[in-house]
């Protein structure tokens, strides 16, 4: 799988959890997969700042797990600064606070990107190097960046991949930080 075919396939996973009008869908699609691979997260997030903060658009899986870590009050690691501006002082202005919230949840929306388009070649290569070689000679494993959120949400997950059970694949969450690799 090319970086084009990964960044198309990363990008088509995450925004099956996006509402957003198909023309933009299109635009953002068309940017991301000509632009692979990326070189810098923080050039992406930029753009995709400035092709989203012009339309309504929704993120249900962002909201449902922001109520998630908000009802047990434990934030992932890429979620600390979100997290932080939730709980922001009073003295704030308001628009300020909604203006970060926003960036924040764009960042975990190109990182969350970034991820799955890495799955997806990841995977790929791993599949490539199965048909050749042989299944007995690779082992699927879970590398997680936040243990503790996967035990608690997604539970025995790490068994399953290691039985070949891929049924389930990272980011499991907006900004997950794990990846199914082989070995």
């Amino acid at each position: 799988m090319n970086d084009h075919a990964a960044a198309a396939a990363g990008f088509k996973r995450v925004f099956e959890s996006v509402r957003l009008d198909r023309a933009k869908y299109n635009e953002l699609l068309d940017w991301y997969v000509e632009g692979a691979p990326h070189g810098n997260v923080r050039d992406d997030q930029r753009i995709c700042e400035r092709l989203l903060t012009s339309v309504e658009w929704a993120w249900p899986w962002f909201d449902e797990w922001r109520d998630r870590f908000a009802a047990i009050g434990e934030w992932p690691h890429m979620w600390i600064k979100y997290a932080k501006l939730e709980a922001s002082p009073p003295q704030w202005p308001l628009e300020y606070v909604r203006t970060q919230r926003e960036r924040e949840r764009i960042a975990l929306l190109v990182d969350t990107l970034w991820r799955a388009a890495a799955q997806a070649r990841d995977l790929d290569s791993g599949r490539e190097a199965i048909k050749l070689l042989g299944p007995g000679k690779f082992h699927w494993y879970l590398h997680t960046g936040e243990g503790v959120f996967h035990d608690r949400f997604v539970p025995r997950i790490a068994e399953r991949i290691a039985v070949g059970d891929l049924s389930k694949l990272p980011p499991y969450f907006p900004g997950d930080r794990s990846i199914v690799q082989f070995g």
